[in-house]
């Protein structure tokens, strides 16, 4: 079983003594889970290996073709990784490692069936999140995901995880913006390796990486005369989740989509399989079924129609799977799971760290309209100050939605989280493992020590009396110096040398309104975390399109 505390390096065998345009395999030799046993590398690549999830979910409900065995013990067979060895390739030469490819799909296959998730460098934390919160939870053995970037499917690898890296893209090492012309070529690798595997008379479950299953989704796809079930997008088909069987009518749509794709590269690769479907339809060339919406609902329907931002918000009994879209770029998709508790990555112990130290605050006033705003963003900077003093994370706290027009913002109550308002990639960059999201002590791998060791409530008041006090549950801390705000000095007395509070897992804040440490914003020793707070906020909206 993969360990989450004690994570070990892999190194990598690779044999490269194949000329260029060759195929390299990676052929991964039994791994004893003692961590003595090593795989020698020419290369050296190495690797952390993450918790195992297998353990953590629930009853498996089992799915077509094979099975993942989450009671392993001993020793396990690493998956294999079939590589290309050109550095770089654009999409006139995909193609080249067919043959493998070919071999590689009928040996991930059960029952003629595949599922099949293309995945770059960018992607690989959505990507193990979908294996974790889907695959793996309900034992579906018979997927492949497919590379456009080497390091993603070695990290893929580290995990157990099956991935063939067909391509090295030249935009593979991160993720591309949203319709740009390096996204839309990644995407069209998508009709690509289902016109490979439909080729070789495979069914193929494609999906985006985006996605969670919480059904078995081969269960509710009933239509068996259909050459293509297919989510839906709003006006068009979803190319991002759909079963195609390998008819004659479905090949040629692939094939002409792929073509259509080298043809005019500008077009996304979901437009070109949608006109192609559409006139095939019209044509009656080929049986299309547009799946149900309640049933299988992209990011509009789930999150913004559902009304559904939190964990626990309007659970949907009758939804097979969620697609993360509506919504652009990577860090916001990862925050939007998150906070909706479809998350289960816990590299470097994200969430199951024994000995980690949190800053918990609330936002219990609405000032109205942009008032609102403003002063969150200020009472935000000041828990991260805090956090930058103490070496605490700070735990998000829900945000008024005022300003937004987005349906997840009309939620009953009237509660948002932060990608409403400050573009969730600008403030990973700054802080990105210096927060959490609003419900990660809901999460069930937080350890109860965490959970049940906090403080009563603190609140700093910056305009009362020169001294402590305890109101109620809440304990009142007061400044010296009430028009200099609070000193680092007070930070340190009040919450580091007071042993008791300082030993808590979690320090509870009623709010920060209003309390920035001016010496934070004036003194050169403080010029870091000062530098982040300028340039780690960025405003936007709910979809991040701003």
């Amino acid at each position: 079983m993969l360990s989450g505390r004690r994570y070990r390096k892999i190194l990598i065998v690779v044999v490269l003594c194949l000329t260029v345009g060759q195929l390299v395999s990676f052929n991964w030799a039994t791994i004893g889970r003692s961590g003595n046993n090593l795989v020698k590398s020419v290369t050296q690549h190495s690797h952390l290996i993450g918790e195992d999830m297998a353990s953590s979910f629930g009853e498996s409900s089992g799915g077509v073709g094979g099975k993942l065995d989450s009671s392993q013990s001993g020793e396990v067979t690493i998956p294999e990784v079939i590589t290309v060895a050109p550095k770089e390739q654009d999409d006139h030469s995909l193609g080249a490692n067919d043959t493998a490819f070919h071999q590689t799909l009928h040996q991930h296959a059960s029952n003629n069936t595949i599922i099949l998730m293309s995945v770059d460098y960018g992607y690989t934390d959505l990507a193990l999140n979908f294996y974790f919160t889907s695959l793996q939870k309900l034992n579906l053995g018979n997927y492949l995901y497919v590379g456009s970037d080497l390091r993603a499917c070695e990290i893929l690898n580290s995990f157990d995880v099956s991935c063939f890296n067909y391509i090295q893209d030249r935009n593979g090492g991160s993720s591309s913006p949203y319709d740009s012309m390096a996204f839309k070529r990644k995407t069209h690798l998508k009709t690509k390796i289902v016109l490979e595997a439909l080729k070789q008379g495979l069914r193929v479950l494609i999906a985006d990486v985006d996605i969670a299953f919480l059904k078995d989704p081969f269960q509710h796809m009933e239509c068996a005369d259909c050459d293509i079930q297919i989510q839906s997008d709003g006006r068009e088909g979803n190319s991002g989740f759909y079963l195609v069987l390998p008819t004659e009518a479905s090949i040629r749509l692939h094939r002409q989509a792929w073509e259509q794709s080298l043809q005019k590269p500008r077009i996304s690769n979901q437009k070109a399989l949608d006109r192609n479907m559409e006139r095939m339809v019209r044509d009656k060339e080929i049986r299309v079924k547009t799946l149900s919406k309640a049933q299988f609902p992209n990011g509009k329907v789930f999150f913004e129609e559902g009304k559904r931002v939190f964990a626990g918000d309007n659970p949907c009994g009758q939804c097979v799977i969620v697609h993360n879209n509506w919504i652009v770029e990577g860090a916001a998709k990862v925050y939007r799971f998150k906070e909706y508790g479809l998350w289960e990555v816990d590299i470097d112990q994200y969430y199951s760290d024994p000995d980690g130290k949190y800053i918990v605050y609330g936002n219990p006033v609405d000032f109205g309209g942009k008032k609102t705003v403003i002063e969150e963003e200020r009472a935000l900077k000041t828990a991260l100050s805090l956090g930058y003093l103490l070496n605490r994370t700070i735990i998000l706290p829900t945000f008024h939605c005022h300003g937004c027009k987005y349906g997840a913002c009309k939620n009953k109550r009237q509660l948002c989280g932060f990608n409403t308002f400050f573009r969730i990639s600008t403030f990973d960059k700054q802080f990105g493992n210096s927060y959490r999201e609003h419900v990660f002590l809901q999460h069930r791998k937080v350890p109860a020590s965490v959970k049940g060791s906090g403080t009563s409530t603190l609140l700093i008041n910056a305009s009362g009396p020169a001294a402590d006090d305890e109101i109620g549950e809440i304990r009142v801390l007061t400044p010296l110096n009430n028009s200099q705000g609070v000193s680092v000095e007070e930070v340190i007395t009040w919450f580091v040398m007071d042993k008791e509070i300082a030993s808590k897992s979690i320090l509870y804040f009623h709010s920060l309104y209003g309390q920035m440490l001016t010496e934070i914003l004036s003194k050169p020793s403080y010029k870091t975390i000062r530098d982040k707070l300028a340039k780690g906020f960025k405003r936007t909206d709910y979809r991040q399109y701003l």
